[in-house]
Formats: C-alpha cells, sequence, structure tokens
C-alpha cells in the first residue's frame, strides 16, 4: 500500500495502487475526483498506462485512423486513443466517430476491460 498519497479528496487503496503504478494521475491540483465521470479519451489514457505498467507494448501497424471527431480529442490521448481502437478495445460510436469526450458507462467499462483481459491474458 503506497504511503504517499497526492489526493486530498480520497484515500482509496485501489486508487493510490493505481496513482503509484502510473495508471491514473488525477485531476490535477490534488484532486482525483472519485465521484466525477471519465472520459472515454481518459479511458484510453488509462488503459494504455496499464499495459505499460504490465510492460506489455503491442505492436500495432495500421495506419493512423481518422475519426470524424477528430478535433476533439485532445493531444495527451491521441496515441492511446489510437492505440486502444487498433487494438479493438476502444470502438468508435458509428458514423467515423470515436467520441472522446462522451463519459464512459459501467457496462462499457466492464467490456474494455474484459477486451484488455481477453488479449493480453
Amino acid at each position: 500500500i503506497p504511503t504517499n498519497n497526492p489526493f486530498t479528496d480520497t484515500n482509496n487503496t485501489e486508487i493510490l495502487k493505481a496513482n503509484s503504478l502510473g495508471i491514473v494521475q488525477g485531476k490535477g491540483n490534488g484532486i482525483f475526483d472519485p465521484n466525477g465521470l471519465v472520459t472515454r479519451q481518459e479511458v484510453a489514457v488509462m488503459y494504455n498506462r496499464l499495459l505499460e505498467s504490465l510492460e506489455i507494448y503491442p505492436i500495432v501497424t495500421m495506419e493512423y485512423v481518422y475519426f470524424a471527431d477528430e478535433n476533439e480529442i485532445e493531444d495527451w490521448a491521441k496515441n492511446s486513443v489510437q492505440l486502444l481502437n487498433k487494438l479493438e478495445i476502444i470502438n468508435g460510436v458509428g458514423e467515423k466517430r470515436i467520441a472522446p469526450l462522451g463519459n464512459v458507462t459501467r457496462e462499457q467499462a466492464i467490456v474494455m476491460s474484459n477486451r484488455i483481459f481477453m488479449r493480453f491474458k
């Protein structure tokens, strides 16, 4: 269990473990926002960090995928969104959109977690 807590709004040991592994960083300024919503691009970044923490570096040779809502993907999330989409962990939402700013439902998170597990077990 990590002894250092960078967050002022949670002391959840699972969050602290994920933080110590570099998977989650919170919202900034000591805020994790444990009751907040998470966007699809944030989930892509967290899953990418999870793979890195497990020292899993998948090689993907597909070309860059341009989404209709490409301009909504933040620069810090572009590589993760591309990787997780190419690995078929995070799929589009139709009409060539990835909906990077859309909130992830619990059901979507379960499906994505299952896909990660099945692909890299």
